[in-house]
């Protein structure tokens, strides 16, 4: 099974619920945003980059 399927069956269980899914759009983020502005810290000769907090996602 191709991880899609989990993630389709995460979000639909999620929303029929009305909870956070565990991969959600904090968590892409928080994984994200720290590899985009290491190449942009790269990019710009080993200058340092500020990694804003994305915030906590809302309660369920």
């Amino acid at each position: 099974m191709a991880s899609h399927q989990l993630l389709i069956d995460d979000f639909c269980r999620a929303a029929v619920h009305g909870t956070l899914p565990p991969v959600h759009a904090w968590n892409a983020a928080r994984w994200t945003i720290p590899g985009l502005l290491a190449h942009k810290s790269l990019l710009l000769d080993g200058e340092p980059q500020i990694v804003p907090d994305c915030g906590e996602p809302p309660q369920e």
